[in-house]
């Protein structure tokens, strides 16, 4: 199972990253890479830091199991459920990105507006929450 988590999460990663920064790129111009931002420790860059350390910490199990060590916990079912969840979060992830059109971006900068993806899973919550696109009804009072 540990060769199939290592595969999943190697074809996650040639998804995410690289096969939709190509899409980006022929769309817009630009790759969509804006890396770590914002001064150190502030909470761009913590963010930024977090998010490099969680790629290699979603890797650091199946490496470890393809290495030998013992698993904590041993079951064939949460093996399997673990792997059907991936391939969703695989699956979810491809979409969600894609639905951002020529908004996606990897970090942040301030200093740039995108257009606004109307058929993003997060378009309600761009509404509520930026103020380019707020309406009077999302008006704080």
């Amino acid at each position: 199972m540990a060769v199939a988590a290592l595969a999943l999460y190697i074809l996650w990663f040639i998804l995410a990253f690289g096969v939709r920064t190509l899409i980006a790129v022929r769309r817009t111009g630009d790759a969509g890479w804006r890396g770590l931002s914002g001064r150190p420790f502030s909470l761009e860059w913590s963010a930024g830091v977090l998010f490099t350390a969680a790629l290699f910490v979603g890797v650091a199990p199946p490496v470890a199991a393809l290495l030998g060590t013992d698993p904590v916990i041993d079951s064939a079912a949460l093996s399997w459920a673990g792997a059907v969840t991936a391939a969703a979060g695989v699956l979810l992830t491809l979409a969600a990105q894609l639905s951002m059109g020529d908004a996606w971006r990897i970090g942040v900068d301030a200093s740039e507006r995108t257009p606004w993806s109307p058929k993003a899973p997060s378009a309600s919550l761009e509404i509520r929450s930026s103020p380019r696109w707020s309406s009077p009804r999302s008006a704080s009072p």
